[in-house]
């Protein structure tokens, strides 16, 4: 199973590469995954950007059929450890130019109230 984690551009790649692994030795060691890992959760490292942020690879390997159960626990316990480790996930952000806004305002009002066509 491989997903990828998206983080902002400010973080320490490496710092979240080892927090994953972390995440992966302790999952292995959890009594009620002993034996379903083949490979435990680790990370990629980054493996590309979306828009100005990083997204890190994160795989691990287990018996087919299992990785849905797994995943969703791998996905609990990388969120608990960002959140204990100060690291926020980027929520997607909208930017508004309004540098011409007064030229559109102009046109937006003229297609909304045209001016009556005289004979």
């Amino acid at each position: 199973m491989k997903f990828g984690l998206e983080v902002g551009p400010d973080e320490d790649l490496e710092r979240l590469r080892k927090l994953v692994k972390n995440v992966g030795v302790a999952l292995s060691e959890d009594p009620d995954l002993v034996g379903r890992f083949i490979q435990p959760s680790k990370s990629q490292g980054a493996i590309g950007m979306n828009g100005a942020n990083f997204v890190m690879g994160v795989q691990f390997t287990c018996p087919p059929g299992e990785q849905f159960v797994i995943r969703r626990r791998v996905f609990l316990a990388i969120q608990k450890a960002l959140s204990d480790n100060g690291i926020s996930i980027p929520t997607p952000r909208v930017v508004v130019d309004t540098r011409n806004v007064t030229a559109a305002a102009g046109a937006a009002a003229a297609i909304a109230n045209p001016s009556p066509c005289s004979p």
